[in-house]
């Protein structure tokens, strides 16, 4: 017996079948049964001597036996060394990359799966295109659509192959941009962005580094500076095909024309002509504005004439060759001045005679044209030409002077000042009062009896009374009470007339009649007193009269109590009159009052005082009283005053870790 076999393939791609035939021979007993190892690690049995298929799974060099068995129970074996050898399939796979979205599209193919030394490749871009090299360089497609694209890989075996394929789209999306391809500096130029597909969104750069935030097909910028060419761009999205397109746009940027302005003259007095004039070469269009109001249309003005004094600023129009309109201001260029005429003196009134000097206090702000000439006109009869003149004297009256001047560049300026000089004289000075005997507080009539013959108004005069109690009034004929003490006093009166001045003081003009009622609470407050009542003394010091003068003393003592009387007060002791300590049992304001009766005199003086007994009860509450730190304590105030009246206008809390708090209901932290 003889065992053999043989197979359909000897080369074979994992996966597929192989047959194996059994060529066995029997001898003297038939075979009945066939065991086959195919060398990957399964065997399988058949029975007498039929055949068998086999799929290897893995890659390799693989040895197949097979055994055959007799009737009689006789084996026979037949092996083979590589009688199969397997091959895997490649694994084909690529990524594309390029652009989809303008045409011509190009689209780049990368490779990724594993090569071998031996492969084969077919490639099929799905437009008629195919390449068999394993990494083409590019390819373009010329219309759009959805393209499948496919790699095919074979291997140098039995021709094992695998295949990957992907879609792509191709699009055309394209934008433009169209509109002002020339503006001059500082116009509006606009650009509209087209597109042949939906527009998402709008990008806009205008090619100076500043973009746009509007996502508008159409926007508008002034370029402030001048440029042969700026490159505008709009990048266009369409989000539901993922494409963007970039458009570019020239624009040509004119610069502005800026004619020069020069001046003959730039410090001129009013109605003095100027003349203006440019370094504009070629252009039209040329239009003056001088400042003050008026203009000139054309290149070349004639002289112009400043009536006013100030700073004037000039401005030039025009339009260039290039179309463009542009101007130039130069601030200030021309200053219109006088110099002026100003003097003082060393006195503008008195009595007469008067001699006044008179200074010149002129002035031009232009160093080269100095003031050359004076003219003097003093009101009096007398003028004088130059810069210092002599002293002038000058009786009763009022006195216009005139002072004019001329600048070495024939500028002129006059001051006149009316009245400047103003001369009085005084023929008497006298007054008279009403009642000279008076009682304390009561007013008394002051008259003036000065007497002034020149011609005059009576705003022109003024009057100062000195009453010899520290009081001063300027008035013309006043009244007046004396409050603070009793007995004679002097007056005196000045009169003013013109700077003229003359006064008259009369001794003992007035006798101030007692009493005068004063006095003084021991204190003006009581806070928070230990107990009820307390007590107060006033103490006298009235005015109240002469020794041998009768006089009462009446308090008021304010609570509802009999007032409190004495009587023939002994002028020898100033304080008799002082009342004995009082008592008050309840907390409150009282206004005491003293009154003073002289008898002898015939006057009568009250006057009044005011103290207060307070009671103050300080209380709070915390609303939480145990806080975390830094959190907020919460104060409450509880307190309270008496009276009532007695209105509580400040709180101090003090928390213990030695801080403050200042307020009604506050907050600590």
């Amino acid at each position: 017996m003889k065992a053999s076999f043989s197979s359909s393939l000897n080369r074979v791609c994992v996966g597929n079948q192989v047959s194996f035939t059994n060529s066995s021979s029997a001898g003297n007993s038939p075979i009945v049964s066939s065991t086959w190892d195919f060398g990957d690690g399964q065997i399988q049995n058949s029975s007498g001597t039929g055949g068998i298929s086999h799929a290897y799974s893995k890659p390799g060099k693989y040895n197949v036996t097979l055994v055959v068995i007799a009737a009689s129970g006789v084996t026979a074996s037949s092996g083979q060394t590589t009688f199969v050898e397997v091959f895997d399939f490649p694994k084909a796979s690529f990524d594309i990359g390029g652009n989809f979205c303008q045409l011509p599209a190009e689209v780049i193919p990368t490779n990724t799966s594993v090569t071998a030394s031996g492969n084969t490749y077919n490639w099929n871009f799905g437009n008629g295109v195919s390449s068999s090299e394993a990494s083409p360089q590019k390819v373009t497609y010329t219309s759009t659509g959805t393209f499948t694209i496919s790699l095919t890989i074979s291997n140098a075996g039995p021709g094992c192959s695998s295949t990957f394929s992907k879609k792509v789209t191709i699009h055309d999306y394209v934008g433009s941009i169209t509109g002002n391809s020339e503006k001059c500096s500082n116009d509006v130029v606009q650009l509209v962005g087209r597109a042949n597909k939906k527009v998402d969104s709008y990008s806009w750069n205008f090619g100076n580094g500043v973009g746009s935030g509007e996502n508008n097909d159409t926007v508008k910028y002034a370029y402030p500076k001048p440029k042969n060419a700026y490159v505008a761009s709009l990048t266009i999205t369409n989000n539901e095909i993922g494409c963007q397109h970039t458009s570019f746009f020239k624009v040509n940027v004119l610069p502005l024309p800026t004619p020069g302005i020069s001046v003959n003259q730039k410090k001129v007095c009013p109605n003095f002509p100027v003349q203006f004039s440019t370094n504009a070469v070629g252009g039209s269009n040329f239009s003056w504005s001088f400042g003050d109001g008026q203009s000139h249309a054309g290149k070349n003005p004639p002289q112009h004439v400043y009536t006013n004094e100030g700073k004037y600023s000039v401005t030039l129009s025009q339009k260039g060759s290039n179309g463009c309109a542009g101007s130039t201001t130069v601030n200030q260029i021309v200053e219109v001045f006088n110099p002026k005429a100003l003097f003082e003196s060393d006195t503008a009134g008195g009595c007469t005679p008067l001699a006044v000097k008179f200074m010149d206090k002129s002035t031009t702000p232009d160093e080269e044209n100095p003031i050359v000439e004076w003219n003097w006109d003093f009101g009096n009869g007398a003028k004088s030409s130059g810069q210092f003149p002599s002293s002038q004297v000058y009786t009763t009256g009022k006195y216009d002077v005139t002072l004019s001047i001329k600048s070495k560049k024939g500028c002129v300026a006059t001051n006149k000042s009316t009245a400047f000089i103003k001369v009085g004289h005084i023929d008497s000075v006298n007054f008279s009062v009403f009642p000279f005997a008076q009682c304390a507080r009561q007013p008394i009539e002051f008259k003036d009896k000065s007497l002034i013959k020149a011609s005059h108004t009576q705003d022109e005069v003024s009057y100062t009374w000195n009453y010899g109690d520290d009081k001063v009034e300027t008035a013309f004929n006043p009244n007046h009470a004396y409050s603070k003490d009793t007995g004679y006093f002097d007056v005196k009166l000045t009169v003013n007339f013109r700077g003229c001045i003359d006064s008259i003081r009369k001794l003992k003009a007035i006798y101030n009649k007692p009493p005068l009622a004063i006095f003084k609470p021991d204190s003006l407050l009581f806070c928070n007193p230990a107990t009820l009542p307390i007590y107060n003394k006033m103490i006298d010091l009235a005015k109240s009269g002469r020794k041998n003068h009768q006089v009462s003393v009446e308090w008021d003592y304010g609570n509802g109590t009999p007032n409190y009387l004495i009587s023939k007060v002994n002028m020898e002791d100033p304080l008799l009159g002082t009342s004995e300590s009082h008592p008050y049992y309840e907390y409150d304001t009282y206004k005491v009052k003293q009154t003073v009766v002289n008898q002898t005199t015939g006057c009568t003086d009250t006057t009044h005082r005011i103290f207060h007994v307070s009671k103050v009860v300080s209380d709070y509450t915390v609303q939480n009283d145990s806080v975390c730190r830094l959190s907020k304590l919460k104060f409450k105030e509880k307190s309270f005053g008496e009276p009532t009246k007695h209105i509580l206008n400040s709180w101090v809390f003090d928390p213990g870790d030695g801080g403050s708090v200042v307020g009604r209901d506050t907050n600590y932290i």
